[in-house]
Parts: C-alpha cells; structure tokens; sequence
C-alpha cells in the first residue's frame, strides 16, 4: 500500500493547497467518513450521558459531545466547501489543521479520564460514606 503512494506529490505544495473539486479523493472521502463518524460518537456519548447518571462524569461527557460534534461538523463543512471549490478553506492543510486542533482539544478531558477521574471518585465515595454516617447521629 506504501508503495503506491507518489511521496513526491504528497509532500508538494499543490496536494496540501491546491484544490480540484472536479475530483473526489479517497482522502477527502475519509475526512467526510471521519467527519460522519466524529458526528455519530458525540450523540452516543451524549446518550451515555443521561443512561449512566454519573455525576462526575456528566461534565466531562458534555465536553467530550461539544468537541466531536464541532469538529464532525466542521470536516463535514470542509468537504462540502472543498466539492464547491472555495478556495481559502478547502485545502487539505486546512483539513489537517481542523483535525490537529480537534485532537488538541480533547487531550484535557480524556487526560481526567485516564488520570484524574478514579482519584475524584474514591474522594466522591468517601464523601458520601461520611454523609450517611453524619445523618444516623
């Protein structure tokens, strides 16, 4: 597969500004499938959000639906923008940027995810063991 790729064009300026929206590439394709995807996962999390009732992660769960709905519909846009053939904003550079920008943005709600979450819900279940006891007195 790596081989097929023509690394010259790839790393030229004419693939990452030019625009030809007579031609649909497989790699503008992927960016409207990823876009779609991006779009399909914020309302799962946002179900998520309501079925699980976590309080601590309610919070996070909205970051995390803002963020892949805006750039799901922003890739989106980008494709549409890029089969009109707006110059300015559908290049690939631009594509990438919106991606890069997006991955930026989730890195502060899953790092409470990954790091920060089970020491808040350890301190969240000793708070409400602490609460039951001082209501028995």
């Amino acid at each position: 597969m790596l081989n097929k790729i023509d690394w010259g064009l790839f790393f030229s300026q004419k693939y990452w500004f030019g625009i030809n929206s007579g031609q649909i590439h497989l790699i503008d394709q992927t960016v409207l499938v990823v876009g779609a995807a991006m779009v399909l996962v914020a309302v799962a999390v946002w179900i998520a959000r309501f079925i699980l009732n976590i309080e601590l992660l309610k919070a996070t769960f909205a970051k995390i639906t803002r963020i892949l709905l805006i750039i799901g519909l922003v890739e989106m846009l980008w494709f549409l923008l890029r089969t009109q053939n707006v110059s300015v904003l559908s290049s690939r550079f631009v594509a990438v940027g919106i991606a890069v920008v997006g991955v930026l943005w989730l890195i502060a709600p899953l790092r409470y995810l990954l790091f920060r979450y089970r020491l808040d819900q350890v301190v969240a279940e000793k708070q409400l063991l602490k609460e039951k006891y001082l209501k028995l007195k």
